[in-house]
């Protein structure tokens, strides 16, 4: 019977071939992108990318594999926003992707993923994601030039203390112990007791990341992760649902609505949360 350390290298090792064989496609699929003209099947292909990045999001999040996640989360991010804006997609972005992509697989490959040289990598995509969304297409190349230049002088994150996390969540109790476990941890917290009110609030307020139940008043959690990621203003801010709602039919819509993570109240611990939100900001 496998150990608890065997049975995680055997996961690592899983997740390994798993990623270069869709790592292999979302490559060909970007030297399709460049020589493609038809916007209809530029589109099929982002989303077939997006497809696997998402899946190697959830992949190596499930087995706490740090380097991957964060730089799958980015690219993920980063082509869900190219199905909303296809005007964003040139040969300039997709080059850069191309070579983080090259750089990731040779990661894994040889030596597995290297803190270091993702790092590079991860500060390039998030900022192409920073600014996607509020410059126009003219703009993007010489944005891009910019951004390649100075990546490793650029902050990629926030500090902890100026991030700032919105709760959307209808019970007093669990709601208070969120608003504990985030703010004891130095995040900025905002709380909201339904979906709408939530909304209101990241219409008027800069919001980081939100964690969200499902079941509320005048606004349930899909609702508000609809919402979120069909307003271009709001579209790339992570969402984290705890619910306890636990069927798979659930997760699966909670996902397709746009959240990030699923959570089960029945199986919500304070490290798992906090590991995840740190993947995120």
């Amino acid at each position: 019977m496998e150990n608890d350390h065997e049975f995680q290298e055997k996961l690592k090792e899983i997740f390994k071939t798993e990623a270069k064989e869709r790592l292999e496609n979302i490559s060909q699929n970007l030297d399709k992108i460049t020589d493609v003209r038809d916007e209809g099947k530029t589109i099929s292909l982002i989303e077939m990318i997006h497809r696997d990045f998402h899946s190697l999001k959830g992949a190596s999040l499930s087995i706490n594999y740090t380097y991957a996640a964060d730089i799958f989360i980015q690219m993920e991010k980063l082509f869900k926003m190219f199905k909303n804006n296809i005007s964003s997609v040139n040969n300039k972005t997709i080059q850069m992707i191309k070579e983080a992509v090259k750089e990731i697989k040779n990661l894994i490959y040889d030596n597995g993923f290297q803190e270091n040289i993702i790092n590079k990598h991860l500060c390039n995509i998030k900022q192409l994601v920073s600014i996607i969304p509020e410059t126009p297409i003219k703009n993007i190349d010489r944005s891009f030039i910019e951004i390649s230049g100075n990546f490793n002088k650029a902050p990629c994150k926030k500090k902890i203390e100026e991030t700032v996390i919105l709760i959307a969540e209808d019970s007093p109790t669990f709601l208070e112990i969120l608003k504990d476990i985030v703010s004891s941890s130095g995040y900025k917290v905002k709380i909201a007791q339904n979906g709408k009110y939530a909304y209101q609030i990241l219409k008027n307020e800069k919001i980081d990341l939100v964690i969200s139940d499902i079941q509320m008043q005048e606004m349930n959690g899909f609702d508000l992760a609809y919402n979120i990621k069909n307003d271009p203003e709001l579209m790339n801010i992570p969402i984290i649902f705890i619910s306890s709602i636990e069927t798979d039919k659930d997760a699966e819509r909670g996902i397709s609505t746009g959240a990030d993570i699923y959570i089960t109240k029945s199986s919500f611990e304070k490290n798992l949360l906090m590991d995840i939100i740190k993947k995120f900001v």
